[in-house]
C-alpha cells in the first residue's frame, strides 16, 4: 500500500468515525498529521507523540543523529503550524508522555 493510499484510507476512516481527539504515535516529519489536520474537520485535538531523539536501544533506519532529529522535528512543527491550536506536541517516548493525555473522563493515565 502506498503512503498516499494509507493516508487516504485513514482520512476516510476518521471522517466516518468523526473523532474529536486523535493521537499519532511516531510522527516523524509530520506528513500524516498535516493530512489529518487538513482533511478531518471533526478533529479538535491532535496529539503528536514522538521522541524526535536518537535512542540508544532502537536499531531502526529512522534512528538518525540528534542533529538530523532536530531538523525532522522542525519540519513536523512547520507542516502542522496551521493547526497549532489543535496540536499537542508530546516529545518523548509513549511511555514517558502517556500521562499527559487525558482519558475520556478528564483523568490521565498512570
Amino acid at each position: 500500500m502506498s503512503e498516499q493510499t494509507r493516508i487516504s484510507l485513514w482520512i476516510q476512516i476518521l471522517n466516518e468515525a468523526k473523532p474529536r481527539t486523535v493521537a499519532e504515535i511516531g510522527v516523524w516529519k509530520g506528513d500524516f498529521a498535516a493530512s489529518i489536520l487538513t482533511n478531518c474537520p471533526s478533529v479538535e485535538e491532535y496529539f503528536m507523540i514522538d521522541p524526535w531523539t536518537h535512542l540508544r536501544d532502537w536499531n531502526k533506519p529512522f534512528n538518525v543523529s540528534q542533529m538530523a532529529f532536530e531538523q525532522v522535528f522542525e519540519e513536523a512543527i512547520k507542516k502542522t503550524n496551521f493547526a497549532a491550536h489543535k496540536r499537542q506536541v508530546l516529545r518523548g517516548t509513549t511511555k514517558d508522555v502517556i500521562s499527559q493525555i487525558p482519558d475520556e473522563r478528564g483523568m490521565t493515565f498512570e
